[in-house]
């Protein structure tokens, strides 16, 4: 069973607030939630393999190929930024220190 103290960690680092009720009703449908996938975690399957693809298509995506920026544009791309350090976009942290 999830923990209060549980739920709140992961309201914080998924930045959410939430209050005390919410907290209670996240801790039951989480609870709810979590023995449902142990439930399919035992499930028997027998001799079942694995289904990879029900569609029989593949991906179709363009490779992602690398390209050298040119240096004006790097520039032009720093001025547009609210914050940089050097040559680096300066992004706030995500992790409070304690």
């Amino acid at each position: 069973m999830l923990s209060k103290q549980d739920i709140k960690k992961l309201s914080e680092l998924s930045r959410i607030e939430i209050t005390e009720s919410e907290t209670e009703h996240l801790q039951h449908d989480l609870d709810r939630i979590l023995i449902y996938v142990d439930q399919l975690n035992r499930a028997e399957i027998g001799a079942a393999e694995a289904l990879t693809n029900v569609t029989g298509l593949s991906n179709v995506a363009a490779l992602d190929n690398a390209r050298t920026v040119v240096s004006s544009d790097a520039a032009e791309l720093l001025r547009a930024v609210p914050r940089r350090e050097h040559s680096f976009v300066k992004v706030p942290p995500i992790w409070k220190k304690k």
